[in-house]
């Protein structure tokens, strides 16, 4: 009996020990977790890194789509060369004095046909076609108010200024080819016409009165928004149908009272960071006339496309649901392609932009003007070029009243700020800060003058993860602020695709619009996050941005500034 007790005692101890055994302790339970909440946490980084690079590859995959159907277009309009008219003779001629080289008139009285087949004027006219019939952004009339009426002849503008002289008809400053149709009164005017006063023979006949085009587009260009916009088909048609005399594809030729409603409430919808998708799929997918389109609308998902502001304006889109930013001469992006301002130095607490050449590096050359006819010293300066300025007396009645403001130490004449006004900047924009620090000049280190020579291959940007491309663009408030001038601060500021913020104190154009850039441009020792004031972001905002973006330029990584790296 009481060996089965013990046995039955030694048991139940033996029992409640294995028990004991079995059992996790606190600390056991808590190592556990922890395992499992890294390889958790592990999980989950790769699969959001997964997630990333896929976004990354469709945003490339669609970027380099866009950007085959964009080379296409352009090698087309680049096998047409237009033919320059007079207006384009003028702009590119040489005054001395008062005399312009080659002179107006023959010495039997008629125009002089040189001024307009010299290879300069050449040049100004193939840029003048690609701009109308490849626009990259337009903002809305000042005349239109939300919820308002409009009656104006158009409600879109693509960033296009008025060639000076005696219009046509009100808005004949505005047609395209430049100059075209400006009304002749030798020897003061301009346009494009024949030497008798109030003749209006062209040197484009076969465009008649109406042009090819208005306000910075052609309208084959034009009416791939106003498709989508909801106009009349005789709102788009390219023909004059009677809405307002002379005027093609006006708003009385498309707008109506049964679709009156419509149109006024896509264009109060609109936002400006969509422009330049809009714009990009206007012309490779609604395009019309000579040229087509390069893709139809089943080419592309609903992933891809999208219209994000209500406007009835389908959009590209990355991976991130942003719109595409589109421009069609990226003067300043920097990339492998062109140097830009894409060098940063440290000093102190704040960072300088660096010149972005040595003395001994190649310049960037300018596609579009091959032989450099802009940047000769004849013509692009007023004084000092090694002896040769000589466009010192350019006629003051063919500066647009909407100049950029002449910059401190600059010698560009004014035939180059009117080409700028109308193109792009051919000064090197942070010509003052080193002409008064003795840097020199970074596109010709022989000369005393900081003309600039620009890579032009058009940019596709894609803001990234952070949603927020690396290159100034206006707000919507910023852009309606500008009103009428709206179209020059385009040119001017957001055309050129900044990697830098903009110095709203410095310098600016005529009525406060910005024209040149930061004297110097520095880059805030803030730290990334910072608060972005959209209206005037920092130099340092834009080169944070920038850090994650996606472009044409460089597809194959999507690190470092501007995606460049």
């Amino acid at each position: 009996m009481s060996t089965g007790n013990i046995t039955s005692a030694g048991g139940g101890r033996g029992r409640g020990r294995g028990s004991s055994r079995a059992a996790f302790t606190l600390i056991e339970l808590l190592a556990v977790m922890v395992i499992i909440a890294i390889l958790l946490s592990l999980i989950l980084v790769a699969a959001l890194d997964a997630q990333r690079r896929a976004e990354e590859r469709a945003t490339q995959s669609l970027i380099a789509k866009l950007d085959s159907g964009i080379s296409d277009r352009l090698d087309a309009l680049l096998q047409t060369q237009p033919s320059a008219n007079y207006a384009h003779g003028y702009l590119a001629a040489i005054y001395v004095g008062n005399q312009m080289v080659p002179p107006l008139q023959t010495n039997s009285g008629s125009l002089n046909s040189q001024i307009r087949t010299s290879l300069r004027a050449q040049t100004i006219a193939a840029y003048d076609y690609i701009k109308s019939e490849m626009p990259d952004v337009f903002s809305i009339d000042p005349g239109f108010t939300p919820g308002g009426s409009y009656s104006g002849p158009y409600p879109f503008n693509f960033a296009g200024q008025a060639f000076p002289g005696t219009p046509l008809t009100t808005l004949g400053n505005y047609m395209l080819p430049l100059g075209h149709m400006v009304m002749n009164s030798p020897p003061q005017s301009f346009g494009d016409s024949t030497i008798t006063t109030g003749t209006l023979t062209s040197t484009f006949p076969n465009l008649g009165l109406t042009g090819s085009g208005i306000f910075g587009a052609s309208y084959t260009a034009a009416a791939g928004l106003y498709r989508n916009l909801g106009y009349l088909p005789t709102g788009y048609d390219g023909v004059d149908n009677g809405g307002i005399a002379g005027l093609v594809d006006d708003w009385g030729e498309g707008v109506n009272t049964g679709n009156y409603v419509q149109v006024t409430t896509n264009i109060a919808n609109h936002q400006h960071k969509t422009a330049r998708s809009e714009m990009l799929y206007a012309i490779l997918v609604e395009g019309s006339g000579p040229w087509g389109s390069v893709f139809s609308k089943d080419e592309f998902t609903d992933r891809e496309v999208r219209d994000t502001d209500g406007d009835g304006l389908p959009e590209f889109i990355d991976a991130w649901g942003q719109p595409l930013q589109f421009f069609r001469w990226p003067i300043l992006h920097h990339s492998g392609f062109q140097i830009g301002m894409n060098q940063v130095g440290a000093g102190g607490s704040a960072w300088s932009l660096l010149n972005p050449y040595t003395n001994w590096q190649e310049r960037e050359r300018d596609a579009l003007d091959s032989t450099n006819q802009l940047m000769a010293p004849g013509w692009w300066s007023t004084t000092g070029v090694g002896g040769l300025a000589a466009n010192n007396a350019f006629p003051a009645a063919l500066t647009p009243s909407l100049l950029p403001a002449p910059r401190p130490n600059s010698s560009m004449s004014t035939a180059a700020l009117v080409f700028a006004s109308f193109f792009h900047t051919l000064a090197e924009p942070l010509e003052g800060t080193m002409s008064t620090t003795g840097q020199g000049p970074f596109w010709d280190p022989t000369s005393a003058a900081a003309r600039r020579a620009y890579y032009s291959k058009p940019l596709i940007l894609s803001g990234g993860l952070d949603e927020s491309p690396g290159v100034f663009l206006y707000s919507d408030a910023a852009i309606k602020s500008l009103g009428q001038k709206a179209p020059l601060g385009l040119v001017a500021n957001e055309n050129s695709a900044l990697p830098f913020g903009l110095d709203l104190v410095d310098f600016t154009l005529a009525g406060g619009i910005p024209w040149t850039y930061s004297n110097p441009p520095t880059i805030s020792a803030t730290t990334f996050p910072s608060s972005i004031d959209p209206n005037n972001p920092s130099s340092f905002d834009i080169q944070q941005s920038s850090l994650d973006d996606i472009t044409n330029h460089n597809l194959s990584t999507t690190v470092g500034v501007g995606g460049s790296n």
